[in-house]
């Protein structure tokens, strides 16, 4: 049996090679099979979520926390350890609560003067949207947001999309006006 300069014998090392390939295919299994599981869960509890979110009313939107809503909603089911389903709902919970904003802001401008450029009228929509976020997500409440991060990208998600509808709306406002002026003299 030939042996190295450490006094192995060649069958020792290759038993130690077989043992590392061994160990390594075990731990890459190991990690691929984590990935597969986090994905399997991140699927499901997403799925958890829209359902939550088809069928929750509005006043459940407004009134119950993450957990309450799935409580209600999904029997038997334990969001608490899944911070997948609380991101997606809370997401989906910002989408809503951008949609009352902005029917609140349509409202609201309907009240008020054209405003003088498009600029100002941006400008004025985000502060609108902002004072309303202020006043309608108050942390203290026990429907306060779990992950705030998720709520603000659903909240923000479409943003520029809002912006250029609000632009849109203010142009239609704009010609209207200035049609109704031109008539008027």
């Amino acid at each position: 049996v030939p042996t190295f300069s450490n006094g192995q014998a060649q069958s020792a090392n290759l038993d130690a090679q077989k043992l590392v390939a061994s160990l390594s295919a075990f731990g890459d299994a190991m990690w691929k099979e984590r990935v597969s599981y986090d994905k399997r869960q991140e699927e499901r509890d997403t799925r958890k979520a829209d359902e939550v979110s088809r069928i929750a009313t509005e006043e459940d939107w407004d009134k119950l926390s993450t957990m309450e809503m799935a409580n209600k909603y999904l029997k038997g089911y334990n969001p608490s350890d899944s911070s997948y389903f609380v991101a997606k709902l809370e997401k989906l919970r910002g989408s809503y609560k951008r949609s009352q904003a902005d029917n609140a802001w349509l409202e609201y401008s309907s009240t008020q003067p054209i405003a003088k450029d498009a600029h100002t009228n941006a400008q004025n929509y985000e502060k609108f949207v902002n004072k309303w976020l202020a006043e309608h997500n108050n942390p203290e409440d026990k429907n306060g947001i779990i992950n705030n991060v998720a709520f603000m990208e659903g909240f923000n998600g479409a943003h520029v999309l809002k912006l250029l509808e609000q632009d849109k709306q203010y142009q239609a406002n704009k010609a209207k006006a200035n049609k109704t002026e031109s008539l008027a003299l």
